[in-house]
């Protein structure tokens, strides 16, 4: 749930999470989201999202009280990903290639290998 900031617009999301080495069922999920300039924030299955966009790269910031996961994906590049669990307060690094990246004002499209796994991260803006 969301408490609308100021100069900031409500949307639904369209969220696909594909894990393309283990065949696993697409998860597709409708979520309200608010977007303030090239942030978007939702909650999604108890976990707070953060999308960060720049002309280049995202970050995407997934929150919960069990962990934190900062995701940083350029396209063609190696980054490296955090992965803190807040009980024992241990940090994971994980490293992240992005294979493909598209932002569009109305989608965002990222292929990337997370520890030489694919998957796939689709967000659609729908009004």
């Amino acid at each position: 749930d969301f408490v609308k900031e100021e100069n900031s617009t409500l949307y639904t999301k369209t969220i696909s999470d594909i894990s393309l080495d283990k065949f696993e069922e697409n998860i597709s999920n409708n979520v309200s989201a608010l977007v303030n300039g090239n942030i978007i924030r939702y909650i999604e299955d108890n976990v707070s999202v953060t999308i960060k966009k720049s002309n280049d790269y995202i970050t995407m910031i997934r929150e919960n009280n069990e962990y934190r996961l900062t995701l940083k994906f350029n396209k063609n590049r190696k980054e490296i990903g955090k992965y803190l669990l807040k009980d024992n307060n241990m940090l994971l690094n994980l490293e992240i290639l992005t294979k493909e990246l598209i932002i569009d004002k109305n989608k965002i499209y990222i292929l990337y290998e997370l520890n030489e796994e694919y998957r796939e991260f689709e967000l659609s803006i729908k009004e």
